[in-house]
């Protein structure tokens, strides 16, 4: 019945809750493909939400990136049928998220215009605000990415702007990790480490931001010949999340600049027994990516070089940037 369908989705909701990346949740991908499978075409608004929950889930929880954009662009379409501009602009903001770190930056830039242009029609100021914060923050980085520094300038100056004025906590570390991101940039790495210091005081409870200023702070060090200073907390990192594959290459740099080699050649070989498989292709994708093939010129094989250059192939043209905008590489 439409009663249950409704139960089921609010269900899914509240058991799926905030996705935390690269931590599988069996249960909560169980309640959303249930509630959608509950959920008639006749009821598009509440599929769309379902759709685009799924397509979230599994592009952060389970690392699948871009493998759930076909989901996210389901969610879009079906939105789309709901003729409701608020539902229009949550599947296109998830579908955004999905492809958080892909290469197409252009597509994603289209995705983020088509969310811009729907703010106005937003039902209240709230939902207004969120939207117009979430948009700033993904377009960002995509400017770094495709060499336009004024265009990230202005939307760096809107954010902060709105975490002045909003006192919004989320705008405020994003402003602050971009802050240190520009920084590292430039070689101001106190700097860029006060930044991301502040950026870890506003957001570190939440993971995210957590993970951020782990990796912006191995990033210095690395720059700085340092890295070797953060073994212990990078293997205790892995060492508790097995699954942030993100960070088992910078434990690999950490223990070669700790001195380390046969540790450091075993973690690589871990990584590359799979032909790097086990490397989501997600926001990650490229931090990851990149610090591999620089062990890979040192311990790697012809083909383990051949399956990572491939992979960043893929982002030719561009420059890279971790995330969010955790740092540029």
């Amino acid at each position: 019945t439409l009663e249950d369908a409704e139960m089921l989705r609010h269900a899914a909701r509240a058991i799926s809750g905030f996705p935390k990346a690269g931590e599988p949740d069996p249960p909560a991908e169980r309640a959303l493909v249930t509630a959608i499978e509950a959920t008639p075409a006749t009821r598009p608004a509440a599929r769309a939400e379902l759709l685009s929950m799924l397509a979230y889930y599994r592009a952060i929880n389970e690392g699948r990136g871009m493998e759930a954009d076909a989901l996210a662009q389901e969610a879009v379409e079906v939105a789309r049928f709901a003729n409701q501009p608020f539902e229009l602009a949550e599947a296109l903001a998830a579908r955004s998220f999905v492809m958080t770190g892909a290469p197409p930056v252009e597509e994603h830039l289209t995705v983020l215009a088509e969310l811009e242009s729907l703010l106005d029609a937003l039902p209240s100021e709230i939902d207004r605000d969120r939207h117009e914060q979430y948009l700033l923050r993904q377009r960002g980085p995509l400017h770094i990415r495709r060499g336009d520094r004024p265009g990230f300038d202005r939307d760096h100056a809107a954010l902060r702007r709105i975490a002045d004025e909003r006192h919004s906590w989320v705008a405020t570390a994003t402003v602050s990790m971009w802050d240190g991101m520009i920084a590292l940039g430039e070689g101001r790495f106190d700097d860029a480490e006060a930044f991301y210091a502040e950026m870890a005081d506003i957001g570190g409870r939440e993971p995210n931001y957590a993970n951020s200023y782990m990796a912006a702070v191995f990033t210095i060090r690395h720059h700085q010949a340092r890295a070797g200073e953060l073994r212990e907390i990078a293997e205790a990192t892995v060492l508790d999340a097995p699954e942030l594959v993100a960070f088992r290459p910078v434990v690999a740099i950490t223990q070669l600049a700790d001195g380390d080699e046969r540790a450091a050649r075993s973690t690589y070989a871990d990584l590359a027994a799979t032909a790097f498989e086990t490397v989501p292709r997600d926001a990650t994708e490229t931090f990851t990516l990149f610090h591999l093939t620089d062990l890979a010129v040192r311990f790697g094989s012809d083909d383990d070089l051949d399956v990572l250059c491939s992979r960043l192939e893929r982002f030719a043209g561009q420059f890279l940037v971790a995330a969010w905008g955790i740092c540029a590489l």
